[in-house]
């Protein structure tokens, strides 16, 4: 007690100590009251560490660690007359922008709340969130059209007046500044926002926390509120230099909360016909479902147009095809333009970080089974996010001239993550499917994609960042290539008296296929020039070879219907080739397929039902191609060596 008396005694007259010794005493002191008992909280170090003190030791403290342990003893201690400590709380609730990478003030404002909560004060702290919520979605409402059921968008519509201890200090909120008659107010104002629903999510994850909160009368404002707010920072991500993913996270994780929640006393009005219902398991479950599908449904206009340029595919693959009754088409309103001058480089890296926070929720939620029936246009998103990237990140790379490595540090980063999040759901998708049966085909397409964003890295950021790529994507690969298989197993279990080739018309041609195949060129070649006894350059690298060298032993290991499976797939570039008359692609994959991935030495030929009866299928067509006399030496010469091999396939599986 004497060493507290001491301690404090020193902070609050300052005699002669430095920044750092103030702090450091500030900081013992908090650590002695944290070992003491409850039990001896007596009156005497309440009285200690009065209000006024406690105020005074805020204001002497320099370090945001330090005031961290006044608001620390101050909920230990909890003294009665804190009137100006709770006023200062406020202020650092309000005061929350550019929070993002500023990890201090997340402690701090951590600290803030617990103190909010010990003290009585949550109730407040919610309402002080939710109403400065309110306040943007309301200013984003006069700008944009966003997705909310009728009476909320009446309710948001009404003029909403902060208090005045906040609006002192958020003052471009109120007014006519609440309408953002600018780009910089409505930046400020998404920032903020981005403060607000950290907090907000800080508040949902605590347990404590999250039971009062569920509980609150503002929590469908808050809902709403957040719900607009995600909409726009998706919708308009790549024109923001500022950009946080705060909102969506918020958004997604207090849907997640709710449809876990199994108290019926949480209201939440969800449905716009009955108007406002009590939160039973069956609506707190559509509540999830419904956000979910709105995620999807947002990010996809940001895909439009660029998949479809990159791979042909129809938006409408994308699609959620989940009826929304309350959806409205988001659109921004006439005469507003929130684009920017920001690089092009940081558009891209925003739109990274938002797919990557929503493949990383899609893959939470997958792990405890409540996708529910938005798995297929997950997988869909994935897959779409995917062929986004590949053709985002090459038109920039073929764009800029001056093109620095830094310039995609980051969303180098962003890859390597959404990756793992894409392959953890689909391994989620096969695990929890009943037999190959009912795995749906997009999980065949998402792993076509997933392989062709492996083969981007090395040309679009080099050969380190490929390696880098592959050391991520190998544990996965299993996954992958259960994946491709799955679509040629169900054919294989239906037993279909169609061939059993997968359509060409599919999706679109894989690139990691015609990555094998030049590679497989380019070691024929190698070889060739060697056995000529000619002068060989040093031999390309391709990373993507070490994969699939990798993926080969495996399937030689394992079993030889999944090998069939696969062969089927690699079979389809011989389609492709064909019918392009590309006779090094068709060569490339028929030498890999036969060489490398069967091999003379492999002894189950005759389990290849499938790989069989495609080929006795397609082998007349190579007989025709041959036989045209357009051909050039050069193709003449490839056509041959892949019906060769063709020719010992059959003679090997009788």
């Amino acid at each position: 007690m004497e060493l507290l008396r001491f301690s404090l005694g020193l902070v609050l007259t300052g005699s002669g100590l430095s920044s750092g010794q103030i702090d450091g005493l500030i900081t013992a002191s908090a650590n002695i009251c944290s070992s003491i008992t409850t039990e001896y909280f007596n009156k005497t170090i309440v009285e200690l560490f009065s209000g006024d003190n406690l105020v005074r030791l805020l204001n002497a403290a320099t370090s945001v660690q330090a005031r961290i342990a006044v608001l620390g003893i101050a909920s230990m201690v909890s003294p009665d007359d804190l009137g100006e400590l709770h006023d200062r709380c406020i202020i650092f609730v309000i005061e929350c922008t550019d929070l993002s990478d500023d990890q201090e003030r997340k402690g701090l404002l951590s600290a803030v709340h617990r103190l909010m909560l010990d003290c009585g004060w949550f109730d407040e702290l919610v309402e002080i969130l939710t109403c400065i919520l309110k306040t943007i979605a309301a200013g984003i409402l006069a700008k944009f059209s966003a997705d909310v059921p009728h009476q909320v968008f009446q309710s948001l519509k009404k003029k909403h007046k902060l208090p005045m201890k906040i609006s002192t200090k958020i003052g471009f909120l109120n007014g006519k500044g609440s309408k953002f008659p600018d780009k910089s107010k409505i930046k400020k104002a998404f920032n903020l926002a981005a403060g607000i629903a950290w907090q907000l999510k800080e508040l949902i994850v605590n347990v404590d926390m999250r039971k009062a909160l569920l509980k609150s009368p503002n929590l469908e404002d808050a809902f709403y509120s957040l719900k607009i707010i995600s909409q726009i920072f998706i919708e308009q991500c790549v024109n923001f230099e500022f950009f946080d993913t705060s909102p969506i996270v918020c958004l997604a994780t207090l849907s997640l909360y709710l449809s876990l929640e199994n108290d019926d006393s949480v209201i939440l009005n969800d449905d716009v016909q009955s108007g406002s219902e009590c939160m039973n398991s069956h609506v707190k479950y559509r509540i999830l479902d419904n956000t979910l599908s709105s995620l999807l449904s947002w990010v996809e206009k940001i895909f439009d147009g660029v998949v479809v340029g990159q791979s042909g595919i129809s938006p409408s693959r994308v699609k959620h095809n989940v009826d929304i009754p309350w959806q409205q088409p988001s659109r921004q309103k006439a005469g507003y333009d929130l684009s920017s001058d920001i690089p092009e480089a940081k558009g891209i890296e925003n739109a990274m970080e938002l797919c990557t926070s929503i493949l990383k929720f899609i893959a939470d939620i997958a792990a405890m089974n409540l996708v529910g029936h938005n798995d297929i246009c997950c997988l869909r998103f994935a897959s779409a996010y995917a062929r986004y990237a590949i053709s985002t990140i090459g038109g920039y790379r073929r764009e800029v001239s001056s093109f620095k490595e830094d310039d995609l540090k980051e969303i180098f980063e962003y890859l390597k993550s959404s990756f793992t999040y894409a392959a953890k759901f689909l391994h989620m998708i096969l695990q929890h499917s009943n037999g190959f049966s009912s795995v749906p085909v997009e999980a065949f397409y998402l792993s076509n994609d997933l392989l062709d964003l492996v083969t981007a890295i090395e040309p679009y950021f080099g050969l380190k960042h490929a390696y880098q790529m592959i050391s991520i994507a190998k544990p996965w690969l299993p996954v992958l290539l259960l994946g491709l298989g799955c679509h040629q197993l169900t054919k294989c279990t239906h037993q279909s008296d169609q061939p059993s080739f997968i359509d060409p018309g599919w999706h679109h041609y894989p690139t990691w296929l015609a990555v094998v195949s030049k590679a497989e060129l380019r070691e024929i070649s190698e070889a060739k020039d060697g056995d000529n006894g000619g002068t060989t350059s040093e031999p390309e690298t391709c990373a993507f070879t070490k994969l699939i060298l990798t993926a080969v032993a495996m399937l030689q290991k394992g079993n030889p219907i999944v090998l069939d499976a696969i062969g089927c797939v690699l079979l389809v570039g011989l389609d492709v080739g064909l019918h392009a008359r590309d006779f090094g692609l068709l060569f490339g994959l028929v030498h890999f397929i036969f060489v490398k991935l069967l091999g003379k030495e492999f002894t189950f030929w005759k389990e290849f039902e499938q790989m069989t009866a495609y080929l006795q299928e397609i082998y007349p067509r190579f007989e025709n191609e041959l036989a045209n006399p357009s051909l050039d030496e050069e193709e003449r010469e490839k056509l041959e060596a892949a019906m060769d091999l063709l020719s010992s396939f059959f003679i090997n599986s009788g």
